[in-house]
């Protein structure tokens, strides 16, 4: 933070020959060399440059001017300028009683006054409009009468945030009237131009002369990198005399305590982005480079990578990148930098990972391309050209291009070439028909094949290749000889080289017998088109223009036919035969197709979009069709996929018959910017249909998210789907359109289903006979010592953003299962055992705020506290869990915080690793979750959904506080006592899944002498364990969850209120106790009876 240590002298005071214009104090030298000013304006002048204009006169010889106010308002604007990457709340205030302005940072300021400085005395701190001395500004008409701002700028982007409290002024209104002063926060950036950050109105009555306390929590912002922090005051009103006073109230001149002008204010670098400091080069080749870090979601959106000070890569959400784009035997050096789009700011530069690549070598290096067709060859139609590649041991793995010169008409330039693993070649589809015919060059191909070791390209070629497309070249045996298969549909008239017709042939490729009568003898070139009767077997289903008609180039009027009734049409007349439809109601309004496996009426009465859920809440149009899907080749009946977008990129996605090869249709879609290659229409993509809904942000990541698991072959649409279709081709279950469920469910979906409800849709994979490689979860809720049985699914989960993976033993990352979830976060009060003033709901990035959302509660309310049905009451009534786990206890779980946190606890904060068992490592630097004590009793299951014991212990012991699981939760049993210690099974004391109950301090007197061994040998064969402890063990008032007499109900022996307290409190020790650091008044603990009572007691 960047502030003035010692202001040293005023080198310049230049009057202002203005009315309301005095003192513009222009420089302040600081003692570490660095410049800066504070201009103070009163009068209504804003200081603005090195220089006021209007000068009257130089004082040349300058007092030693100690100035309050310059302090003050020095003090004032130093708002923790500079670099810090923590918030700052800072108090500036002046001392006027010895001379200097001490600021609660311990930072001195020196100051002038006008006149003897005595202290006790009249004397004056400041000159007035009229040049006299005093101890205030004042201001006889409206207008801004106090203006400053502190000459240093922010280095950075800095949330600047005002305060409720711990801002004072004295203010006098002399004249006898009403006004309304306003104080307010400013910045104004090197080009002058000034912005407010929010303004506070004081309605001053007549006669006001007291110290005012402004509540300034409302001005704030962020003041941007080079901008200089201000604030100023002005009154509206009729006339008065207003004075603003930097003394105390009561006697202001006298100048004993603490001026009261001061203002405190928050602080904080807006920019979040931190640079990770454990970059490192992983793998190092001759033509790549991987680098690694530890990746920081909370701090930053997204990482860039820079190579030798440039950036090569942004936008990088994991903690790794691959660097292709290098060469071997070179030095490379990268840094990483983080970036927040809250801040709109990059953090510095990571340490720097400086590696070497290698030399490269070839253990097989390329020894020739051999390029078919060979040199000298004749060809026609459509070539396939071939690479084959030797010396190579895996060809398949390095890269070709081609390039054909000769003929304009056909030639192409480095395109690339598809290996075929079935020919052992890269391989390449080349059209000639529009080569020429002959081709007017011979054709040279030729090409270059990157080797995958080092890079090297061989180039390989075929030389004075003819194209001759003029007749066939084969023997005709079939109609797919002269005409393709399907036929080539002719533009305009009939192409013979091709055996191109006018008509819609490649939207029907089946056999020509379904429409034609074969010719036997295959030279029927008599210029007639010969039809079958019926078409297609259908009786009555005929061509238009008859049976045998000229073959014509008409595509208008006469020229062209419709087919009457077959069924392939849905028993319908056709579209005009080679002109057709462009609309996809046209097609899709009847089942159609030669079998039940061609086209679906989606557009017939009781539609998909007419079912209870269903995209499109208004009637779809054609326009609607292509919002999901690509029709670019779906006329071409030769090809009978159902394409759709990506509607990020507009990339074709084909529809393999799984749900799967539709997940990234839906999640591009489903995401935070909807379909954004529709435009403006990203968030209402349906709205020619007049549905004007925005596609819901699931924030699924593919590949990352549990239900994009490969196991899960139908991704998206293992949920979801058409729950009443049959299931053919006809009626598919993969189907977005529509579903007799809601939210297009695709199995029986209530969203109250509970997780008892037998129905619930997500036992259809996590049920007692789990699908798809997912946990059996059914089974755990089927167990009833104690579960969850009121909540759904949802209440922990998010189905669409969990991933994979449980909670880790010790660590603070969220488990993959509770990613996306929401959670409440608390707002805690500071005393000691007075829980949260407020539970804020977002999305939880801890498990603890999960289980809040039902066990917490604002306030101090303990029990009964009822998250849901069947809490029960006295020993099994819930707590509430804010109050438990406050990190502001003296003593507690560390599942907020790790106890060395908790700044009410004396020391040492948490126990010894000795004390510590089941992994843990003490010392107070251990953090848990709630499911490292509560989950299923289930082997091998994890999760608090329901277990054979009560409050779901988990861990081999789960007995608490008798000697039996069974007692859990109830106020009867025996007591689980010091000498009947067990362990190993359910009935084991639950303690000692994480702690050595055998250590000192239970089982030892420690330095004085006496009975060993203390806590057997009270009567009733020794001590219980909630004798001392608390019954509810979250957290407790006292150190070490002690109990003491004035415990609440539910925190005694029995949990109701009764049972024998032996331990009232304790004084924490370091190695051996002694008796003194414990307090007891029953009168079997004789020894530590009139103890101290340790701090504090219930």
């Amino acid at each position: 933070m960047n502030q003035i240590n010692q202001v040293k002298q005023m080198n310049e005071i230049k009057e202002i020959n203005e009315i309301n214009q005095t003192n513009q104090i222009n420089q302040i030298n600081a003692n570490n060399a660095k410049e800066s000013e504070v201009r103070t304006v009163m009068g209504g002048v804003s200081g603005r440059g090195d220089h006021f204009s209007n000068l009257k006169s130089q004082i040349s010889n300058l007092k030693s001017l100690r100035m309050a106010l310059m302090a003050l308002l020095a003090l004032v604007m130093i708002l923790g300028l500079g670099s810090s990457a923590e918030a700052v709340l800072a108090k500036y205030a002046i001392d006027v009683s010895g001379g200097t302005a001490n600021v609660a940072t311990g930072i001195s300021y020196n100051y002038g006054v006008c006149g003897d400085r005595t202290p006790g005395s009249n004397t004056n701190l400041v000159k007035d409009a009229d040049g006299s001395c005093d101890d205030r500004v004042e201001l006889t008409s409206p207008g801004i009468f106090f203006n400053t701002y502190y000459n240093t700028a922010y280095t950075q982007n800095t949330q600047v945030a005002g305060q409720a409290t711990g801002n004072r002024f004295t203010i006098r209104e002399r004249s006898g009237k009403s006004a309304t002063v306003t104080f307010e926060l400013y910045y104004v950036m090197p080009d002058g131009t000034e912005t407010s950050l929010g303004t506070y109105d004081m309605n001053i009555p007549a006669n006001f002369d007291d110290e005012i306390e402004p509540d300034l929590s409302a001005l704030g912002g962020v003041v941007p990198a080079g901008g200089k922090i201000g604030y100023r005051f002005s009154y509206t009103g009729a006339s008065t005399r207003i004075r603003v006073y930097f003394g105390p109230t009561n006697g202001r001149n006298t100048y004993s305590g603490q001026s009261t002008g001061w203002i405190t204010v928050d602080e904080t670098p807006a920019c979040s982005a931190t640079a990770p400091n454990d970059l490192q080069a992983t793998n190092v080749q001759s033509t790549q480079v991987d680098l690694a870090w530890t990746y920081d979601g909370t701090s930053n959106d997204y990482y860039n990578i820079y190579r030798d000070g440039v950036q090569i890569a942004t936008n990088i959400t994991t903690g790794s990148y691959t660097d292709t784009a290098v060469s071997p035997s070179t030095t490379y050096n990268y840094t990483v930098r983080g970036y927040s789009n809250a801040g709109a700011c990059e953090s510095g530069d990571s340490n720097v990972a400086t590696v070497t690549t290698p030399s490269c070598t070839d253990p097989d290096p390329t020894a020739g391309v051999t390029v078919t067709p060979a040199s000298g060859s004749t060809v026609n139609g459509t070539v396939t050209v071939q690479a084959t590649i030797s010396g190579e041991s895996t060809p398949g793995s390095g890269s070709a291009t081609v390039t054909i010169s000769g003929s304009s008409a056909c030639d192409v330039t480095n395109q690339n070439m598809t290996w075929n693993s079935g020919t052992g070649a890269f391989e390449y589809s080349w059209d000639t028909s529009a080569c020429g015919n002959p081709a007017e060059n011979p054709i040279t191909i030729s090409v270059d094949y990157t080797d995958p070791d080092c890079g090297a390209v061989t180039t390989g070629s075929s030389t004075n290749i003819t194209i001759d497309n003029t007749g066939p070249k084969y023997t005709v045996t079939s109609c797919s000889d002269c005409h393709d298969y399907p036929p080539t549909d002719a533009t305009g008239q009939r192409n013979t080289p091709v055996g191109a017709v006018v008509g819609s042939h490649s939207k029907h490729p089946f056999d020509c017998s379904k429409c034609h009568i074969k010719p036997t003898t295959f030279d029927h070139r008599d210029g007639n088109i010969d039809m079958a009767s019926p078409i297609n077997g259908d009786s009555g289903a005929s061509y238009s223009k008859g049976t045998s008609f000229p073959q014509v180039n008409d595509l208008t009027g006469s020229g062209l036919g419709t087919c009457s009734n077959v069924s392939c049409h849905g028993g319908s007349t056709t579209p005009t035969w080679g002109i057709g439809t462009t609309t996809c109601s046209s097609c899709h309004t009847n089942d159609m197709g030669l079998t039940a496996t061609v086209r679906r009426g989606i557009f017939k009465a009781g539609n998909d979009f007419t079912k209870t859920s269903h995209h499109i809440t208004g009637t779809p149009v054609d326009a609607s069709c292509t919002v999901c899907h690509d029709r670019s080749n779906h006329t071409q009946e030769g090809d009978p996929n159902v394409r759709v977008f990506n509607e990020d990129t507009g990339a074709a996605i084909v529809y393999d018959g799984t749900g799967g090869s539709l997940e990234g249709f839906c999640v591009s879609c489903h995401d935070s910017n909807g379909a954004s290659r529709l435009g403006a229409n990203a968030t209402k993509p349906f709205a020619d249909s007049g549905d004007n809904t925005a596609p819901p942000d699931i924030g699924w990541t593919i590949g990352t998210v549990a239900h994009s698991s490969t196991s899960l072959s139908d991704k998206c649409m293992a949920c979801h789907g058409n729950s009443g279709a049959a299931g053919t081709t006809l009626d598919p279950v993969i189907n977005a359109h529509g579903s007799d469920e809601t939210k297009l469910m695709r199995f029986v979906y209530n969203i109250t289903d509970s997780v008892t409800t037998a129905g619930n849709i997500c036992y259809n994979c996590h049920g007692n006979t789990p699908q798809f490689g997912a946990k059996a979860i059914k089974d755990q809720f089927d167990l009833t010592g104690g579960r969850h049985s009121s909540i759904t699914c949802l209440d922990c989960h998010n189905q669409h953003q969990a991933e994979v993976g449980n909670h880790t033993q010790g660590s603070t990352t969220l488990a993959g299962v509770l990613k996306g979830v929401s959670g409440v976060t608390p707002t805690w009060n500071p005393g000691v055992w007075s829980g949260a003033s407020a539970l804020t709901s977002g999305t939880a990035d801890a498990e603890y705020k999960v289980c809040f959302k039902c066990h917490a509660a604002t306030g101090t309310t303990l029990t009964p506290f009822d998250p849901g049905s069947g809490s029960g009451s006295g020993a099994s009534s819930f707590t509430n869990l804010a109050v438990e786990f406050s990190p502001n206890n003296e003593s507690g779980h560390p599942v907020v915080t790790n106890l060395n946190n908790y700044p009410n606890s004396d020391s040492p904060k948490g126990l010894l690793s000795s004390q510590m068992a089941g992994g843990w490592s003490g010392g107070g630097n251990d953090i848990m979750t709630c499911t490292d004590c509560h989950a299923t009793s289930l082997s091998g299951a994890k999760g608090p959904h329901g277990s054979a014991v009560k409050w779901m212990l988990a861990g081999t012991n789960k007995a608490w506080p008798y000697t039996s699981a069974a007692n859990n939760g109830t106020s009867s049993g025996t007591y689980r006592r010091w000498n009947n210690i067990t362990t190993g099974n359910d009935d084991g004391v639950f303690c000692a899944n994480c702690h050595d109950v055998t250590t000192a301090g239970h089982d030892a007197r420690g330095s004085w002498t006496g009975r060993e061994k203390a806590h057997t040998n009270v009567p009733n064969s020794g001590t219980g364990c909630v004798g001392c402890h608390v019954r509810v063990p979250h957290g407790a008032k006292t150190s070490r969850l002690i109990t003491g007499a004035n415990a609440p109900a539910r925190y005694k022996p029995d949990g109701n209120g009764g049972g024998t307290i032996y331990l009232y409190g304790i004084l924490k020790w370091s190695g051996n106790p002694n008796k003194d650091n414990c307090w007891s008044e029953n009168s079997q603990c004789g020894d530590h009876k009139g103890r101290s009572a340790g701090k504090p007691v219930w």
